[in-house]
Formats: C-alpha cells, sequence, structure tokens
C-alpha cells in the first residue's frame, strides 16, 4: 500500500497534478468512488502508476467524468485488465456518462469485462457506442458467468439495425437480473422482440425502460407492443416505464398485461400523457388483489392527450368497467384493441356467463371467428390480424350477476350490479392508493384527477372518505362530491359520508354539484334530464340510467312483453342528445358514455302499479297539496320535493286531475304529470285528467316524452286527434293500433285522416285508411286523424286487450262500470257548449231541462224519450231561438 500510495504522489508529480483526495490513493480502501469528482486525464494517468501496486481493486466509478478521454482511459481500463490481482477482484464497474469516450475506450471496457470474472455490476450508461462495439459488448456481456446488474441506457441502441440481436445476445444471459436500457431509442417491433426475450428469459428481476419510445402519431405507443407479452411473464419485481407516452390507450394494455402479475411488487409509470382515462386503468390494476404491486409512481401522469375527447366523440374505442355493454369494432392488429378483447373476454368469464351469449353479432374479416381459448398462463390467446366487429350484451352479464330479485326492484338491481362490477380496494392495496393520495397534498390538479378517476369505478366507504378527507382538507368539500356517488346509497353509507362535510357551509356550496345524484329517485326514474358529464355526479345518474335501460330491457324480454320504444331498439331512453348532436348510434346501449359535454334525454320506465296497488286517500292527497300551496318554495323546489317522495305511493286519476289544476305554468304542470303518471292506479279513467289539457302542444310535449305508446288513450280515445311521424316506432305502433280499433269497433271511426308521404305529397285517404295497416304501416311521412266512436260501437274488451299488450296496463279485472266515461269541453261543438250554458243559467240540473222538454208539447206526457220534433218544439218554449 505505502509503495503504490508512494508511486502515485511521484506521477502526480511528474504530471503537474494535484493529487485527488480519494481514500484508494491513500491506501484506505479497494474501491475507486470518484463519481462526479471533475477528473482529467493527467489525474487518472496519475493513478494508472499505481495500478501494478494495488493489492486488489473491487470497485471502479468514474461516473460523470465528463472531461475524461481516450487518452487516460485507454491505458486505466487496460491496465486493470492486464493486472489478474486487480480484475479478479473487480466487482462493479460504472463509466457512465464519460461523453467524451471513444472506440478505443469502449473496446478496452470489453476486454476488461471479458476478463473481470467477478463482475457484477457494469454501468455504461451514456456512452454513444457504434454499430459494431454494441454487437461485440452484447455478446460479451450475454457470455458473462456472474454479471448480475447491467446498465446500457443512453448507449445508441434501436439506432443501427442489429437492436434485436443485440437485445438477445444480452438477454441469453442467466445471470443478469437487472437490467437498464433506458433513453434508448426502440421501434414497435423491437419493442415486441424485447418483451418475447424477457419473458423467455425467466432471470430478469428488474427492468427499466425509460423513454425509450418512438411515438408515430395516430398510433397505439409502441411500448404497448412490449407491454402485452408481460402477461406471460412471472419474474419481474420491478419495472420502470417513465416517459414513453403511455395514453389512456398503452395504460389499458398495462392492465390487462399486469393484471394477474405475481411477483411485480413496484411499478414506475410517471410522466406520460394518461389523463383521467389512462389514471382509471392504473388504479384499476393496482387496486386489484389479483397482482402484487405495493409501489406505483406516477407523477406527471395527470394530463392526457389533448385528442382524446375528439376521438371519443368520433367513436373511438374505449372501455368502461362499470358498463362495458356496446358495439366495438376492433383492429386485432392493434396492442389496445386485443387488450380490449381480452379484457370483455375476461369480464365473460368474471360473470360466468356462456360467451357466445355475452358476445353477439360478431363479424371478422379474416373468415370464421372462434372464440378463443386460454394458454397455461391464463392469457386469453385472442387472434393478431383483422378485423372483428362485435356486440357485448349487457343484458345477458345482468341476467348473470342479478338474481333473485324482483323487477321493479331498480335500487336493489343498482346495489347488487355496482357489488359486481365495481371495485372496493381490499385494506392491503387501499394503503397504497392512500399513501398515493396523501403524496398528493397540495398538488390540486394532481389530486382533482386521482378523484375523478376513481369516481368512475370504486366503491368507496365512508371510512375510506374519512382517511381523504384527513389527509387533504384543503380538498374536503372537492373529494365529497367527486367520490359521492362511489358511496352505497342504501342504509347510512351517504350520511355518513356526508357527516364529513366540516361546516353546513360547505355542504351547501357542494350542493350544487350533487344535487342530481341526492335528488335522484331510483324507483321512479321517468322524468327529464339535463346532466353535465364532466361532473362526478351528473356522470353517476347518467350512469345509473343506462343501466336501468338495461335491466328493464331484461325484464320485458323476460316478460314477453311488446316493444314500444321511440326506435324499436328495446331502450326506454328517449330523444337522446349528447352536445347537441345526435348520438349517432342505433340503440344508447351500444354508445360509449363520455365524459365531457351535456347530455339530454328523457327516461321513460315499463313499470306499472301493480293490480293490488292502493292509492293515496282524498284526505291525504288533499292535505299534501294545502301544504305545497302554503309553502313559500319556489314551484321547481316544489317538483323536487314530489319526485323525491313519488316512489313511496300511488294516487288516482282524480288526483292527477286536482294536481294539474294547481300548477300555474305549463312546464311545471307538465313536469308534475311526468312524475306521477305512471304511479296512477286506475288508468282506465285516464280521460278525467286528459281533458284538462286543451292546449295541443301540451299533450304533443307529453307525447314525446313519455311515449307515443305509453301516453296512447287506450280506454277512452274518443275525439283524441293524432299526429304520427312514421319514421319512429312507436308512432307507427299507435298508427297501427288505431287502424286496428277502428276495424274492431267501426270502420267509420277514423275520421280526417291525411297521409302525408315522405316527398311532401298530401293523400286525403278518400277510399279509407288501408286495413292492411292494422298490421303493417310504411315508414316515413306522416299519419293525421282524429278518432271518434259512439257507445253502442265501443269493443271495451278489445280495449283492454291493447292495454295489457301495448300500455302494461294490469286490467283484465276492469268492466265498462268501473270507467268513468268522460268527455272534455274542448271535444264538444260550439253549438253543444251554447245549449249547455242555456240550460245552466236555467236550470240547477240537466235532468230538470229535459224532464221539461219530455213533458213540454201540448197533448203530450213525458215518456223518459225525446224525439226530434219534442227537442225542436221544447227548446223552442223555453225561448231558445238559436235553433
Amino acid at each position: 500500500i505505502v509503495g503504490a500510495r508512494q508511486r502515485y504522489l511521484q506521477e502526480c508529480d511528474r504530471r503537474l497534478t494535484l493529487p485527488a483526495p480519494l481514500k484508494v490513493c491513500t491506501g484506505h480502501s479497494s474501491k475507486l468512488q470518484a463519481a462526479g469528482h471533475c477528473l482529467v486525464d493527467a489525474e487518472l494517468l496519475a493513478f494508472c502508476g499505481m495500478l501494478e501496486d494495488l493489492p486488489k481493486l473491487e470497485e471502479v466509478n468514474l461516473a460523470n467524468n465528463s472531461l475524461l478521454t481516450d487518452k487516460s482511459l485507454v491505458p486505466f481500463l487496460l491496465g486493470i485488465s492486464e493486472e489478474p490481482k486487480l480484475f479478479f477482484h473487480l466487482e462493479e464497474l460504472n463509466l457512465s456518462h464519460l461523453s467524451r469516450a471513444g472506440s478505443l475506450s469502449l473496446n478496452a471496457a470489453v476486454q476488461l469485462t471479458e476478463a473481470a470474472s467477478s463482475l457484477a455490476t457494469l454501468n455504461l450508461s451514456g456512452i454513444p457506442m457504434s454499430s459494431r462495439l454494441q454487437l461485440q459488448l452484447c455478446k460479451s456481456l450475454g457470455a458473462h458467468q456472474t454479471l448480475t446488474s447491467l446498465n446500457i441506457a443512453e448507449t445508441g441502441l434501436g439506432r443501427m439495425l442489429n437492436t434485436s440481436e443485440c437485445l438477445a445476445e444480452v438477454l441469453s444471459s442467466k445471470t443478469i437480473k437487472a437490467l437498464d436500457l433506458s433513453w434508448n431509442s426502440f421501434d414497435s417491433d423491437t419493442f415486441a422482440f424485447l418483451g418475447q426475450r424477457v419473458v423467455q428469459n425467466k432471470a430478469i428481476e428488474k427492468l427499466v425502460l425509460d423513454s425509450c419510445t418512438t411515438q408515430i402519431a395516430g398510433q397505439d405507443a409502441p411500448v404497448s407492443c412490449f407491454v402485452q407479452c408481460l402477461a406471460q411473464d412471472r419474474s419481474l419485481t420491478s419495472l420502470s416505464l417513465a416517459v414513453n407516452r403511455i395514453d389512456f390507450r398503452a395504460s389499458l394494455v398495462l392492465e390487462d398485461a399486469l393484471e394477474t402479475h405475481p411477483s411485480l411488487k413496484d411499478l414506475t409509470v410517471a410522466d406520460n400523457p394518461m389523463g383521467i382515462q389512462g389514471m382509471r386503468s392504473i388504479l384499476r390494476l393496482v387496486a386489484r388483489g389479483s397482482n402484487g404491486i405495493v409501489r406505483f409512481d406516477c407523477d406527471g401522469c395527470f394530463s392526457g392527450t389533448s385528442d382524446f375527447e375528439d376521438r371519443l366523440k368520433a367513436g373511438f374505442q374505449v372501455y368502461s368497467f362499470t358498463n362495458p355493454g356496446g358495439k366495438y369494432k376492433l383492429d386485432l392488429s392493434r396492442p389496445y384493441h386485443r387488450s380490449l378483447l381480452r379484457t370483455l373476454y375476461k369480464t365473460v368469464e368474471r360473470f360466468k356467463m356462456p360467451t357466445e351469449k355475452m358476445i353477439t353479432q360478431v363479424e371478422y374479416t379474416e373468415g370464421s371467428y372462434q372464440h378463443p381459448s386460454k394458454d397455461s398462463n391464463g392469457v386469453w390467446q385472442v387472434p393478431t390480424s383483422g378485423v372483428v366487429t362485435l356486440l357485448f350484451s349487457l343484458e345477458a352479464m345482468m341476467e348473470g350477476c342479478v338474481t333473485d330479485l324482483q323487477d321493479d326492484d331498480f335500487s336493489g338491481f343498482l346495489e347488487k350490479f355496482f357489488q359486481q362490477v365495481r371495485f372496493t380496494p381490499v385494506w392491503k392495496k387501499a394503503i397504497v392508493l392512500f399513501a398515493k393520495w396523501k403524496e398528493l397534498d397540495d398538488l390540486e390538479l394532481e389530486q382533482e384527477v386521482f378523484l375523478k378517476a376513481l369516481a368512475k369505478d370504486f366503491s368507496m366507504t365512508p371510512y375510506y372518505l374519512e382517511f381523504m378527507c384527513k389527509a387533504s382538507r384543503p380538498m374536503v368539500p372537492k373529494t365529497l362530491r367527486s367520490l359521492l356517488p362511489t358511496v352505497a346509497c342504501y342504509g347510512n353509507q351517504r350520511y355518513l359520508a356526508m357527516m364529513n362535510f366540516p361546516r353546513l357551509e360547505s355542504f351547501v356550496a357542494s350542493y350544487t354539484f350533487t344535487k342530481s345524484l341526492l335528488l335522484f329517485n331510483v324507483q321512479n326514474p321517468t322524468g327529464r334530464y339535463h346532466l353535465d358529464l364532466s361532473n362526478s355526479a351528473d356522470f353517476s345518474v347518467a350512469q345509473r340510467l343506462l343501466l336501468l335501460d338495461r335491466w328493464e330491457a331484461v325484464v320485458l324480454k323476460r316478460s314477453g312483453r311488446v316493444d314500444v320504444s321511440q326506435t324499436g331498439n328495446g331502450s326506454h331512453i328517449r330523444n337522446e342528445v349528447h352536445g347537441g348532436r345526435p348520438l349517432g348510434v342505433q340503440s344508447v346501449a351500444e354508445w360509449n358514455l363520455p365524459e365531457d359535454d351535456v347530455f339530454t334525454f328523457d327516461y321513460s320506465s315499463s313499470y306499472r302499479p301493480p293490480r293490488d296497488a292502493q292509492c293515496l286517500t282524498d284526505e291525504l292527497w288533499e292535505s299534501l297539496m294545502v301544504q305545497l300551496y302554503l309553502s313559500e318554495c319556489h314551484a321547481d323546489e316544489k317538483i323536487r320535493v314530489l319526485r323525491s317522495i313519488s316512489s313511496d305511493f300511488f294516487i288516482c286519476c282524480r288526483h292527477m286531475r286536482q294536481m294539474l289544476g294547481y300548477f300555474q305554468e305549463a312546464k311545471d304542470r307538465e313536469e308534475a304529470f311526468v312524475i306521477f303518471f305512471l304511479r296512477i292506479v286506475d288508468m282506465h279513467n285516464a280521460k278525467i285528467f286528459r281533458c284538462r289539457f286543451v292546449n295541443q302542444e301540451e299533450i304533443t310535449s307529453l307525447l314525446e316524452r313519455l311515449g307515443y305508446a305509453v301516453f296512447f288513450p287506450f280506454f277512452q280515445p274518443e275525439n283524441a286527434k293524432f299526429d304520427l311521424n312514421l319514421n319512429f316506432h312507436d308512432q307507427r305502433l299507435c298508427g297501427c293500433l288505431l287502424v286496428s280499433l277502428s276495424l274492431k269497433e267501426k270502420d267509420g271511426n277514423i275520421r280526417e285522416a291525411v297521409h302525408v308521404l315522405p316527398d311532401g305529397t298530401v293523400s286525403n285517404m278518400t277510399y279509407g285508411v288501408p286495413r292492411s295497416w292494422a298490421d303493417n304501416i310504411p315508414a316515413g311521412g306522416r299519419f293525421q286523424l282524429t278518432y271518434v266512436c259512439s257507445p253502442e260501437d265501443r269493443n271495451f274488451e278489445f280495449r283492454k286487450a291493447i292495454a295489457e299488450k301495448y300500455g302494461y296496463i294490469s286490467c283484465s279485472h276492469i268492466t265498462q262500470d268501473n270507467v268513468m266515461w268522460w268527455t272534455g269541453l274542448g271535444e264538444a261543438p260550439s253549438d253543444v257548449l251554447e245549449l249547455l250554458e242555456f240550460f245552466i243559467s236555467r236550470y240547477s240540473n240537466i235532468d230538470q231541462a229535459f224532464q221539461e222538454i219530455d213533458g213540454s208539447t201540448s197533448g203530450t206526457t213525458g215518456n223518459g224519450e225525446l224525439t226530434l220534433r219534442e227537442f225542436e218544439m221544447g227548446l223552442k218554449e223555453m225561448g231558445c231561438n238559436k235553433f
């Protein structure tokens, strides 16, 4: 040691340089630790002079000494490789970021690597290499018998044609456990090759691939090709994919591949443009109990790709974990679409339903499509080419997961369904999620994205919300209004969650954002909705209504009821518009619910009161109306209150008539009517309240909102006017019902019939309405008519039959005596009204006037009947000269 130190000092004197304060130079260490010491060639050459006198050298760390060149590096490295006592004990060599090192230095490093039989750690990052040197080095590294950690980041891999050959040589090693290939440039094919080799290697435990992606606009991130291979891997414990342009598509691929990875503990995906949609995939992945992830880094991932919403509006395929139903068109050459298809098959497996029942209407561009099977690792082996189009049936999924439930128990259905499809993090994984939440404290933008991602797919308990509120006090209002939709609405769960508001003022301020959810009556969902999908509460209501729509479709199909939907697609959602534009799909069931803009639609439930339903007593109803009248609340607030309690009782037609007289504004009257229309127990007396609508525009608005078949006057269609747009299924159905009814009762009952053809041609139907229209009315154009019928022509049994079949009304026990046959004042001719006014001004009731006419003619006595002659003479004697 003394001789080596003396030799070093002599070399320093000879080269006119100061001795470096390094322990190895003083003989106090066998490790050369000079990282970041800004060494120059003279200083390193001075050290070369003492190499032959050193007893051993265990570590060489020259990292970040950017002033060193081949002049000193070559003799230094060759000097070590020529001394067996030195290279034999060498365990770590770090030459990272020696930016002035040339090919000669790299050749010397390769030679030293081959000679150092005990070398365990090698770091050559930041040193650009030529193609020849890359391959030579990789062959040497792959053949090394003791190397366990290798860092060749930022060495120019991927820029040459032999990249795959280099990677194959490195990954042929069975000793390397930690590999860093960051800041190189790999395309999709290289990533795919790398993934296959990592799986085959079975020795790599830690892999770093930061910033290796070469992005091509409009395509999946190339790193997706690597990630998808990890579904077959079982050795990795740590994976870093930072700065690889992982968007929401690559995030889904990552979730699909690592969902059941048994050994992965540490995942880094920092600084990738995931946005809310991508964060949803990452949080679902971390929350799964089927993998071992306990640490994850997603810093810088809270802003997404700028074109996500534009792609979504253009029909871009996006997977929704809570509501995966819809139509999919998947290009199986893309990793994203293959992962999406695998995710659909996992959903089928989770619900234990036959694949053929949940995945239907399959079309494949490469011949007959066969459903894939799983390999030995449980990975679905989907095709890798062609385009497949399919319909994923949410109805079949509901049949599998929701059993032993009453058809009209909507709240019970949502509760059971959400238990199946939403994540409730187990305690072990909740710690991981909440640790990240606490780490984001005071980062408001990141916290908002984190909350929005949790709000879509997770079920949270009040205790979890309590912890999140305590961990970030300034974010309490936003936390609660974002995550309130994730809390179960049954029992006291929602109440306990809202108890986390620190003050009443905080709750009132948040009420504006959450009122759509708090006032949503799941047992009576019929109504009009204007929902801002960027708001978590509004999005949750829209999601619930879409699920209820599919559940009611299942119930209708199971009970064999006729489809009376607006477009014949079995949906209870009508007049749906998103962002001011139609959805552009045949059914809302095929539509992926976006997360922005306003979604406007009407919901008309198929629920009807049971046959034994009892309505409120007149006293209770009148008391309710009186309390509404005395209240100082605005009419809108009164409507909200009525909606919130509407599912707790039923009413009769008289009650509806009274309520319509209470509201002055037409819009309030219409809203109250829609709320309670499907709660009426005696629909056979609907004419009582229908007569209150004297304005045809109000009736048309109700028809559009509730549905033409739902609001059809099955029992008393007399004097009803119809203007049917035959482009819509339910309006064509009404036209068929009217023609069928006239054939059963009397051909002439249809009056003033006009058929406007699609080209605008008007047909007055001189020869009457074609009888064939009873079964098949032509699509397109308009059909206008008035229906009349005298009591003697009425076919009450047929009216009951169509009411049960098309109106879903239980009325087999109803007789004509139960019906209050009614005619509105607006339906009678003006002459009749004037005569009625004449009688009212002179007699206490109409019977008194009848008796006077019947016995008033000279020489006659009353017989209970009036002839035309008697009627005319009686009016004349009364002094009525108008007629």
